[in-house]
């Protein structure tokens, strides 16, 4: 069973350790995972990978009844 967004959230602040706020957090997450591509994959990495938001978290309801790109509609599965 995985863990809700709330506590993968928690754990992967605690991971990052950045002071700041989500804006700070954001910028040093991509800044190691950019750094995942450059010096390859770390312990750390493929921790804070697993955790990160994703299509793992939403839920496929349906698609929109008319649009021009035919947008689906997903929700967010806590």
């Amino acid at each position: 069973m995985s863990l809700s967004w709330y506590k993968r959230k928690t754990r992967l602040s605690s991971l990052i350790s950045a002071d700041g706020g989500e804006d700070a957090e954001g910028s040093l997450l991509d800044q190691l995972m950019h750094g995942q591509t450059v010096i390859g994959k770390t312990a750390k990495t493929i921790q804070i990978d697993s955790l990160r938001f994703g299509d793992k978290d939403l839920d496929l309801v349906g698609t929109l009844e008319y649009g021009q790109f035919g947008v689906a509609l997903c929700i967010v599965v806590s």
